[in-house]
């Protein structure tokens, strides 16, 4: 991102949620300093570009799938890609709709666990959901959106753990040689393969069934989890035959101390009014 030119908010006792509540509850503060908030969850433009995904799939595939698993987070690219397909079937380009499949990490699915309740009148929310390599969330921003398209579609939610990941990864990496080159999915991705695995054992989907599973990124941004997910649960081997071909990527250009401030990055405690300043000092540099 520095790279790019980009400024940085980094929270010094936050996660990737408390970012997100930030952005919610400084909206109108965005606004009105001339910042546009492009997160999912609250920028519904979003969806317009990730619903590409349905027609890119289809033009691929010539057909519609009859499943699509997506790892989700907060949601939003479930429901863009669901949205992708409903339009081409408005059009009368296709005639049906696929089954959407949401997954996130056991104990930490608020999203799988709204599909199984069907409930649409309030988010599920989790307290202390697991510590993962995945997406484990507590609430996810586009809760509404996403379990709708689960629940229209058909579909389901499921959750899978770390453990299950590594396995599922390993046996990809052993399978699929033909990939390895160009397909190599990150952690965060790669929680779809044992959502796969559960539902042909569960036999919700059965032998002959059409399935997209969809890598949304890539293990060339994820080299260090990816490795600690496979030699944590003894899987070496595996990481051996991919490490060569995931690029190390040489960031010293912008390392700089823990904590350290410079004129693009700001590290800030978890409180509104320290963002607020940081976004303002960010603004004027």
């Amino acid at each position: 991102m520095l790279n790019n030119g980009a400024k940085l908010i980094i929270l010094k006792d936050g996660s990737m949620e408390d970012a997100f509540k930030a952005n919610r509850d400084l909206s109108k503060f965005l606004k009105s300093v001339g910042v546009w908030d492009c997160n999912p969850g609250i920028d519904w433009f979003r969806r317009e570009g990730s619903k590409t995904i349905a027609y890119e799939a289809y033009a691929q595939m010539k057909n519609v799938p009859d499943w699509i698993i997506a790892a989700c987070g907060n949601g939003s690219s479930i429901r863009a890609i669901y949205k992708g397909f409903q339009e081409m079937k408005q059009a009368g380009i296709i005639n049906k709709l696929p089954k959407m499949v949401g997954v996130q990490i056991e104990g930490g699915d608020p999203i799988p666990k709204g599909a199984i309740l069907k409930q649409l009148n309030k988010p599920v929310e989790i307290k202390n959901p697991p510590k993962s390599l995945g997406d484990s969330a507590s609430a996810s921003f586009d809760y509404f959106a996403a379990v709708r398209a689960i629940l229209e579609s058909k579909g389901c939610g499921v959750g899978v753990n770390d453990k299950e990941i590594a396995q599922c990864v390993s046996e990809y990496i052993n399978m699929e040689n033909k990939l390895l080159n160009s397909c190599i999915p990150e952690v965060v991705t790669a929680q779809i393969l044992p959502a796969l695995k559960k539902l042909l054992d569960k036999n919700i989907i059965k032998q002959g069934d059409s399935v997209l599973l969809f890598f949304s990124s890539n293990a060339i941004n994820d080299r260090k989890n990816l490795k600690e997910l496979l030699t944590k649960y003894g899987y070496k081997n595996a990481w051996k035959k991919i490490s060569n071909l995931i690029p190390v990527i040489d960031d010293t250009k912008n390392k700089s101390k823990k904590n350290e401030e410079n004129a693009n990055t700001r590290y800030v405690k978890n409180d509104l009014t320290d963002i607020k300043k940081a976004i303002s000092s960010l603004m004027k540099s």
